[in-house]
């Protein structure tokens, strides 16, 4: 019986050589071209999405087309919400550029970006599982 192409035997022990791709069906390199990609249309299309239907736009039954016109102002959530897309639109094209040019280095950005965000995204669940009717004052309907 001969062993799995991606183990590879040496005298006393067994090491793994690198398998290249994602999903079980591409290729490494296209798969990352794929996850950029389409991380970049998401964030462009959410963003657009926030800019067009946020609720300061909204009124009973008419859109502001003005955006920032007679009265509102800039938050520091729009300021916030504006640089997390910057920074996730950014390390996507560099993820990108890295792929198509096979630099995977350029592959750093975009990890570090999605830990910092998978870490902030973690620590609210908990917050709100912990202190989800108390401390937020949620309501247990719109807690569960």
């Amino acid at each position: 019986m001969t062993p799995p192409d991606r183990f590879v035997h040496s005298r006393h022990t067994m090491e793994f050589s690198p398998d290249n791709s994602c999903c079980f069906c591409l290729t490494l390199r296209s798969g990352t071209i794929l996850i950029g990609f389409g991380n970049c249309m998401l964030y462009l299309c959410m963003f657009a999405w926030y800019l067009l239907y946020h609720e300061r736009y909204l009124t009973s039954s008419t859109i502001h087309t003005s955006g920032l016109g007679e009265g509102l102002t800039v938050t520091s959530l729009d300021i916030s919400i504006f640089s997390i897309f910057c920074i996730q639109i950014l390390v996507n094209i560099l993820l990108l550029v890295g792929a198509v040019k096979r630099i995977p280095s350029h592959t750093i950005p975009w990890l570090c970006a999605n830990a910092v965000s998978m870490i902030i995204t973690m620590i609210f669940i908990v917050i709100t599982i912990l202190f989800g009717t108390t401390k937020l004052s949620l309501n247990y309907n719109e807690y569960v």
